[in-house]
Parts: structure tokens; sequence; C-alpha cells
């Protein structure tokens, strides 16, 4: 399953289908809905790319020799946020999605979370049979009689046989005797009787199984029916479960699950919340706050924040002065001083200038699957650290180097404060990240030699001129034909994009449209 938001808060649901046109993803089944090893695994990416491989038990298609690229299908959509007003600090609140993370799922239900500035909503989107009731009469009732040709007696008169009020079985004592004395016809009328006699309580004595099963073996039951129900199609709702608000007082820019899965953090430029998913309501823990006393003594922000993929009590979160620092929630409940910080030590030289604090803000950081390293991207570098290293990266990579030349025209058109993502590839081996011109780099996480691909249909389609650009030559070829009008171009800017995290397939966001690239091994 595959999840992307926009800016019209809208949520798209994207379901996988197999080589043989049949779809991978579970149909609610009551008998094992509680099954803890039918939960899918996740992978999130902020705004646009969320990746879920449904239905493990589900055994795929048995291998080829020519590999079928996987096939993503429309789900279903819904609208997530609504636009508000904040009327304390007299501004609108925007409906865009910011960030989507999947959740393990519940009772047949996928879960995931998406958040826009402000508010974190919990989802439930579920798909439920339509069930229509085709008849309530039964096959063997036709207008009041039975198939069989029994006749229903006629309506009760007060006196008669067939009556409760009949002579006999019926009747209290009492009342039998004063009929049999006085009483000389049969609808004769009542005077005022006695006072009834409590008849004696008899102890219910209830049939076994074995002497119903006995007593009622061989009858005919062809008379017997129940109504008609028929499933006609089914329904994909979308529901929220919980609403987590109230606690941020900026902009929020990330989300991340626990391993475990208990709880989530949201970062904004100055806090950090933890929140437990079946708490709600504004009861989040804030465990960084770096917001001083004066604004002015205000030197830097947090960017972004990300839990570690095994270990449920280590976090790490990014600012813009490209420090990354990892917390432990075991030491302190609220991380005023890190355990780890990974920062490059950079001497003031010649070449420091006045975009040089602007271009190290980190934008993203992810950890790799095992959680041994980090990944964090700054606008001209990727940078690769060891979790046990804090002294100097392992591996740097300059995505953006043949720009620094043109940093005054990119200040001017803004373009120096866009944030771009990265990402692990599912095996680690492969480092992700955006850029301009359409373009995604794809760098070994050994050496450093990439790859840049085209994110568009002419690529697609075969069209394109520019094919799998090459580092170092490729690249410099590229940016050098880059013109101002496709770099400033926000529907070509690479800015989305995440990878599964067991299969080779990542998603690209670009502009309104959204590519699935599939590397078969």
């Amino acid at each position: 399953m595959l999840a992307t938001g926009d800016q019209r808060r809208s949520i798209v649901l994207l379901e996988r289908k197999d080589s043989m046109g049949g779809t991978r993803r579970r149909r609610r089944d009551p008998a094992r809905s509680g099954d803890a090893s039918r939960d899918p695994t996740r992978r999130g990416d902020p705004y646009g790319s969320e990746f879920i491989e449904d239905d493990p038990d589900v055994r795929p298609p048995p291998a080829s020799t020519t590999e079928t690229p996987p096939f993503y299908a429309f789900w279903t959509q819904f609208q997530s946020h609504e636009p508000e007003f904040d009327y304390l600090k007299s501004m609108e609140i925007e409906e865009k999605i910011n960030s989507i993370r999947w959740c393990r799922p519940a009772n047949g239900s996928q879960r995931l979370i998406a958040t826009n500035d402000k508010m974190i909503k919990l989802w439930r989107v579920f798909e439920k049979d339509i069930k229509e009731v085709l008849t309530l009469t039964p096959d063997g009732v036709v207008q009041g009689q039975l198939l069989t040709g029994w006749t229903p007696p006629p309506p009760h008169t007060k006196g008669s046989a067939n009556s409760p009020w009949g002579f006999g079985k019926c009747m209290p004592p009492s009342i039998q005797q004063y009929l049999d004395t006085h009483c000389t016809t049969k609808r004769e009328t009542f005077p005022p009787s006695p006072p009834l006699a409590r008849p004696p309580v008899k102890p219910v004595v209830r049939p076994s199984f074995q002497e119903l099963r006995a007593k009622y073996k061989g009858a005919d039951v062809s008379g017997l029916s129940i109504p008609t129900v028929a499933t006609r199609g089914s329904l994909i709702s979308a529901a929220p479960r919980r609403v987590f608000s109230n606690s941020h007082a900026y902009h929020i820019n990330s989300v991340s699950l626990s391993s475990d899965e208990e709880t989530f953090l949201s970062a904004d430029d100055l806090r950090i919340n933890v929140w437990n998913l079946r708490i709600g309501d504004g009861k989040g823990l804030n465990t960084v706050d770096i917001k001083p006393d004066s604004m002015d003594e205000l030197a830097e922000v947090i960017t972004c924040a990300e839990f570690h993929p095994l270990e449920c009590h280590l976090f790490m979160h990014a600012s813009s002065l490209g420090v990354v620092k990892l917390c432990d929630l075991r030491q302190n409940a609220l991380c005023d001083n890190w355990s780890k910080a990974f920062a490059e030590k950079q001497a003031r030289s010649a070449r420091a200038t006045f975009f040089s604090e602007i271009v190290a803000s980190v934008s993203d950081v992810k950890f790799s699957p095992d959680g041994r390293y980090i990944l964090a991207r700054d606008y001209m570098n990727l940078k690769l650290w060891d979790i046990n290293m804090e002294r100097e990266p392992l591996l740097v990579v300059p995505v953006h180097e043949h720009l620094r030349p043109r940093m005054s025209e990119l200040y001017e058109h803004d373009a120096i404060f866009d944030k771009f993502q990265c990402a692990f590839s599912h095996d680690g081996g492969s480092l992700l990240t955006g850029s301009y011109k359409s373009l995604f780099h794809t760098y070994s996480s050994f050496d450093g030699m990439g790859v840049a691909v085209e994110a568009s249909v002419d690529f697609a389609s075969g069209l394109s001129h520019l094919g799998h650009l090459y580092s170092d030559f490729g690249f410099r070829s590229a940016s050098s034909s880059i013109s101002a009008a496709h770099m400033y171009d926000r529907q070509r800017r690479v800015t989305k994009l995440d990878s599964a995290i067991n299969e080779p397939i990542v998603a690209v966001g670009v502009g309104p449209a959204l590519y699935i690239y599939y590397v078969p091994t």
C-alpha cells in the first residue's frame, strides 16, 4: 500500500497489484483479524510517499525468468484536514499535508498518521461489505400460509375451544370449576371471577442436545428458512480515531513512529513532543525545548526529527546549524542534554561566505534499516555518519557542489532554502536524494559513486535525452545546461522521495505527479 498527500488536504491511497492482476491487499477476515503475524511492515515519507507492504501471508506468484515490475492502482481518497484560522496569532492554518506515517493495522483495517501545520490525526481506513436483504419472507411462507397446506386457525373468540380462555388447558382450576357450574353456553359472558389461585410452579426441564437430535432426526424441515442476505460490493471508508492538537506553537515539520508503535514524536521549530497513540486531546509530553528566554537570543531551530527503527528510546533531531543530535529517553524525559552530537568541524577559511550557514542547515535525516548509520542531507552535501563515531562522517557526497558559483542567483529566487529529503534503499546499500530538473540521485554507500535518473513521463516512455547521468561528468554537463526557468520551476524540483523497506522500490514526487521506480535484482 502506498499513500501520498497534497496541498489540497487530500490523501490518496494506492494498492499494489501482483503480476496476475489480483490484489495483494488482505480482505477483512473476522476469524483472523487479530492475528499479529499478519501485520505489514511500514515505511513512511513526509508529505508524499508512504509505503506499506500489505498481506505478507499471501505468497507471491512463482518467480519467472522475467521479473514483472509492481503495479499500483487507485484504492481510495479522503480529505484529512480542514482549513482553520488561529485567532490568537491572526493567521490562517493551511490544510496541506506535511507528513504521513503508517501504523500497524488493527482489526483488518489500515491506520496512518497525517499532519498539517498544527494538527495531527490518526486515521482508520477500512473496507466493509455492503449487504442487502433480498427478502424478509421465508421461502416456505406465501401470504401467511405454508407451502405444506397447513392454514392458520380462525381468530380466537372468548369461550371457544381453540381460545386460551376455552374449556380446559389454559384456565386456572377455579375458573374451570365456575364455568362448569354456572355457564350453559360457550359464548356466555363471564361474571366477575373470584380471586385466582396461583398454580403450582413446575420446574422447567430443558432437553439435552442429544435428546433434541434424536427427537428431530429425520424430521421434515423443508418449510424452514431464513431471510436471504446478499453482498452488493464493498465500501472503503476513512474515519479519524484520535486528534492530537494544541501542543505546537509553530509549524510541525515532521512526525515519526517509534519501533514499538506505542508512541510517536512530532517536531516543530523549537519543540519536540512525544505522544501516546491511545491518548490524544493535547496530552503530549514535551521532551525537547530549545526556546530561549528571549527570542533575540535564538541561534538555531529544529528542522527534522526521527525515531530509531529498532530502539524505541532513541531518537535524533537535526538543526539549522548542521548538527545532528542523538537523544536517549532512558536518561531523562526532558532531553536538554543530548547523548551524541554529529557535526563536521570546519575551519573558517576564505571559502566561507554569507551563504555558508544557510546551506549548512540539515533538511532531512534518516536511520539506516539496521539503525547503525545516519544519513543527513543539507543543501550542498549528503553525509553518512556512523552512530558510534562522532568525529567525522564516513562519507560525504557533493550533490550540489556544481551550484556553488550560482549562490547569488539561487538566493535571489529563494531556491537556496529548498528542503530536499533523503532515504536509504531497502538493503542500506544505496543513498537516495533529490535535485533540480526532475532528477533524483542514487549513490553507493561504500564509495559514493552515483547516478542521476530523470523522474518524468519522457524518461518512462524512453523519449528523454538525459537517460542515466553518471556522476562527475554527467552531473556537471547536466547542471551547465540547466536554465534559470527550469531550476526555479517548482514543478521540476524533486524534494520528496522515499524507498520501500523490503523491496527495491522508490517513489519520487515531482510537482503534482508521483513516479514509482523498481530496480529488479
